[in-house]
C-alpha cells in the first residue's frame, strides 16, 4: 500500500448535497463525490434521498439503496435505480457513503445506511462502547412453531441509530462520550423533518455552501 492508498482506506467516506430542490448538476456533483469517496472505503456503497411530499404541509419520503461493492460499481450496475432515487424535482437532498469495514461482516445488510421508522443515518467512525449494551438484541420471526431467535447485531453503527431512533441525540451522544470512540454522523430524522450532523475530533467531516443556498459535505477536504 502506498502511503496515498494507507490514507485514504482507513476510514468510511461520507458525502452529500441538501438544496431547496436538489439540480441535475447538484446529482451530478454528488455522484462524483460518491465516486471519490471509495478511495476511504470500498468494501459497501449506499445512498439515500428525501423527497417532499405536499405543500402547505409537507411530508418527506426516504428511497435508498446499498450494496456490499465498491462506489464505482454500485454506480454502474444500478444506474436505472440510483436515477430513481435521485430523480425528482421534489428531493431535497442526497447523501452516500462508502463503507470501510471495521466492526460486522461485509454484506448489505451491515452497509449504509441504517433506515429506522424515524432516523435514517449513516457513521463514519467506530464505537467501542454500544449505548450501555454489547449489542441492541434483536428478536427474530419464529423459525419453528412455539419457538423464536434472537439476533445480536454486529454492526456499532446500527446500534447508535436503533438507539436514536427511540431517543433524542443528546441521550444518544451521552452514551458514547468518553470512551475512545470515534464519529461523524449524517442522518434525517423524519420527527422534525431535519437533516443533522455531528462528529468528534476523530473523524473529519467538512462541508462547503455555494451563493444559491446549496449545501456539499464529504470527508475530505479536497473533495
Amino acid at each position: 500500500i502506498n502511503p496515498l492508498e494507507e490514507r485514504y482506506s482507513l476510514m468510511c467516506g461520507l458525502c452529500g448535497v441538501v438544496s431547496n430542490y436538489v439540480s441535475g448538476g447538484e446529482y451530478d456533483d454528488f455522484l462524483k463525490l460518491l465516486l471519490v469517496s471509495q478511495f476511504r472505503g470500498r468494501h459497501s456503497t449506499g445512498i439515500f434521498s428525501v423527497n417532499e411530499k405536499g405543500f402547505l404541509k409537507p411530508d418527506y419520503n426516504v428511497r435508498f439503496l446499498k450494496q456490499a461493492v465498491p462506489s464505482s460499481s454500485f454506480i454502474e450496475n444500478n444506474s436505472k435505480e440510483v436515477a430513481e432515487i435521485l430523480d425528482g424535482t421534489d428531493t431535497k437532498m442526497v447523501a452516500g457513503h462508502c463503507r470501510f469495514a471495521t466492526k460486522g461482516a461485509v454484506n448489505t445488510k451491515n452497509a449504509h445506511p441504517y433506515v429506522f421508522s424515524n432516523v435514517t443515518g449513516m457513521h463514519n467512525g467506530t464505537l467501542d462502547v454500544h449505548l450501555s449494551k454489547p449489542r441492541y438484541a434483536v428478536k427474530q420471526l419464529p423459525k419453528k412453531k412455539g419457538t423464536t431467535t434472537t439476533e445480536i447485531e454486529e454492526s456499532d453503527s446500527e446500534s447508535f441509530f436503533r438507539y436514536l431512533n427511540d431517543h433524542n441525540i443528546v441521550e444518544a451522544l451521552n452514551q458514547i462520550q468518553g470512551h475512545g470512540n470515534a464519529y461523524a454522523f449524517v442522518w434525517f430524522d423524519k420527527r422534525d423533518k431535519t437533516l443533522n450532523m455531528v462528529r468528534n475530533d476523530k473523524r473529519p467531516l467538512w462541508i462547503a455552501q455555494t451563493n444559491f443556498n446549496t449545501m456539499y459535505w464529504a470527508s475530505e477536504k479536497e473533495m
